[in-house]
């Protein structure tokens, strides 16, 4: 079976992913401009991480946990 290669995503891009869902799922409840720093702020708390392959799913969960106890 051939391997298939590593697509290497841009971090911008998982960003801008990770900010649109998470504004699509608190809707006018809170900024974009909120989610946008929430987000940022989480990926460079793993800045350090070797293994990126998780790591969209990992800031999303995190920045949703603090969206829902700062908003509710």
């Amino acid at each position: 079976m051939k391997r298939q290669p590593v697509v290497d995503v841009d971090p911008e891009t998982q960003i801008e992913a990770v900010v649109i869902h998470l504004a699509d799922w608190v809707g006018d409840a809170v900024s974009r401009e909120t989610i946008e720093r929430e987000v940022r702020e989480e990926y460079e708390g793993w800045a350090d991480v070797r293994v990126r392959d998780f790591l969209p799913v990992l800031v999303e969960r995190s920045v949703r946990r603090h969206l829902r106890a700062e908003f509710g």
